[in-house]
């Protein structure tokens, strides 16, 4: 996610899906209360860059899959 998303809705969308986490890339300060119960579900990780969270995805065991017409850069 990045900055100008509705952050709870993002959360609760998370929760439904069955979500065990979600990164938060460049995101500043925002007001959790319109989704206080999915944040206590749904753990937040926070990253400066999406470089960042990819690495630790990949580092962590995770296999990323783009979907198609989508392009990842691997610097």
């Amino acid at each position: 996610m990045k900055a100008g998303f509705n952050v709870a809705k993002i959360f609760r969308s998370a929760e439904a899906f069955g979500a065990h986490e979600i990164d938060l890339v460049n995101i500043g300060p925002f007001d959790p209360s319109p989704g206080k119960g999915a944040f206590k579900k749904v753990p937040a990780r926070f990253f400066d860059s999406f470089d960042q969270s990819y690495r630790d995805l990949v580092d962590r065991g995770y296999q990323v899959v783009l979907l198609p017409g989508w392009v990842l850069i691997d610097n």
